[in-house]
């Protein structure tokens, strides 16, 4: 007995060495996958809560660390360091330290929280967290950036809600002059239904869409914000505009087989709430705050409804609308009027949307349907439509008796429909969309009273 026990006790004394390394720095070894308040890093950067919690995963698979095999590694401890920043951009910023977790001896990698003094409103950030993992070696730290939206908007923005009672006012537009070096500028803004936030005539993020996000807007509407300072430029004049559509905003949904208005009646018109919070170089701050200075037009959009369709007229776009200097004598453009918020309940609230944004992908789809149909009605399930083809086109599907091109995509998509035309100046043109096919082409009207027409005018230079 006492034999086995030394044979074990020396067994075990052999074995320690081996599974305990000279702690190294490791350059294949980093935390993955970070998430700050669940929200991963990668595609959201705002966040609205002052003491945030971290998650990051481990390697966990099979890596060469200065040539030791590494397999079923887990963590012993980790270090989170947040850096206060001023500006993403600046090489002159100043940045301090203000929490270091210091090496702490813990295998958890999610939730940690942060134990550092509260952040602060609109306020830029940096993370860094590395790990120790069972094997010795010691990851590299992985950084990132952050930042945080307005946690008082009511108390902490001066912006008023303006629009126009007049006329279907959706581009509006600012000029200012920005006197110095630029460290961040910040837009915080809501339009309702939708807003698009173009710089210096430069639409700042394209592929994003449907901001804000749709609520009951009586109670609760939601804001959004955009970095905004690369587009900027010191010591000049720079312009912001927005371009709004009423999206759900609108009395104008559908019901009973006829436009009607919705059980709770929303807007018209549109109108915008915006702020642009600006830190100079000299670390002073400026304000542009959506009021009655702006101006304001009926743009292309002629009318707009997520259930009714649009109207565009090519005619009436303005390309370089917002951009500064811009002088426009064709069109009437009207200073913006304070306008009520859309808050009209007791305990209605602004809120930041923290959910990541709708984006498009361009020409997600391609697809060729070649297949003659005759009988739609007798299809069985998931034959009819299109194909989807590499370096395909989408064409028309043959119907029977059916003068005008019926495109089929075979299943219900969130998505856009992009036309090349060629007409004279004025023409209209109409598409339609809907969620049924039959002979002898879409059921619009009679399916489900859909009616979702659009209609787009040419103007001259269209082609």
């Amino acid at each position: 007995m006492v034999a086995i026990s030394c044979f074990v006790l020396a067994f075990y004394i052999l074995l320690l060495p081996s599974s305990i390394h000279v702690q190294q720095l490791c350059s294949s070894l980093q935390p993955r996958r970070v998430r700050i308040d669940h929200h991963d890093v990668d595609t959201h950067r705002d966040i609205v809560v002052e003491k945030p919690i971290f998650s990051w995963l481990i390697d966990d698979e099979k890596y060469s660390c200065n040539g030791t095999s590494l397999r079923g590694i887990h963590q012993i401890a980790y270090r989170l360091i947040i850096v206060k920043e001023v500006s993403f951009y600046s090489p002159i910023q100043k940045s301090f330290v203000i929490y270091d977790s210091g090496r702490v001896i813990s295998s958890v990698s999610t939730n940690v929280l942060y134990g550092g003094p509260d952040l602060t409103s609109d306020t830029r950030y940096k993370y860094s967290i590395q790990y120790w993992s069972s094997t010795g070696a010691i990851s590299e730290p992985v950084s990132g950036r952050f930042r945080t939206a307005l946690f008082n908007p009511k108390n902490e923005l001066t912006a008023s809600w303006i629009g126009s009672r007049h006329i279907n006012m959706n581009e509006l537009r600012r000029e200012f002059y920005i006197p110095r070096g630029i460290l961040s500028a910040t837009v915080f803004m809501s339009g309702m239904g939708y807003g698009i936030l173009y710089v210096n005539g430069v639409n700042v993020d394209p592929s994003r869409r449907f901001d804000p996000g749709w609520t009951t807007y009586t109670q609760r509407v939601l804001y959004v914000s955009y970095d905004i300072a690369q587009y900027l430029t010191a010591a000049s004049m720079n312009c912001i505009g927005v371009h709004l559509g009423l999206g759900f905003y609108t009395h104008e949904q559908w019901g009973g087989g006829i436009p009607s208005p919705a059980p709770e009646v929303f807007g018209p018109p549109p109108r915008l709430l915006l702020q642009v919070n600006i830190v100079l170089s000299d670390h002073t701050t400026m304000n542009i705050s959506s009021d009655t200075t702006w101006l304001g037009r009926e743009g292309a959009h002629r009318k707009d409804s997520v259930y009714m369709g649009t109207i565009y007229d090519t005619r009436a776009e303005r390309y370089n609308w917002s951009s500064a200097g811009f002088t426009d004598p064709y069109s009437l453009w009207l200073n913006a009027s304070t306008i009520e918020s859309p808050l009209t309940s007791p305990v209605g609230q602004l809120t930041y949307q923290s959910m990541d944004p709708i984006r498009i992908s361009p020409y997600a789809l391609h697809i060729a349907t070649s297949a003659s149909r005759t009988d739609y009605a007798s299809m069985p399930p998931g034959v009819i439509g299109g194909n989807i083809m590499n370096g395909g086109v989408f064409n028309a599907t043959p119907l029977a008796n059916q003068q005008v091109p019926t495109y089929d995509v075979s299943q219900n998509i969130a998505g856009y429909c992009t036309l090349t035309i060629t007409g004279r100046q004025g023409m209209t043109v109409s598409t339609r969309h809907a969620e049924l096919l039959n002979e002898p082409g879409i059921d619009g009207i009679q399916y489900q009273g859909l009616n979702a027409a659009n209609y787009q005018i040419i103007s001259a230079s269209d082609d």
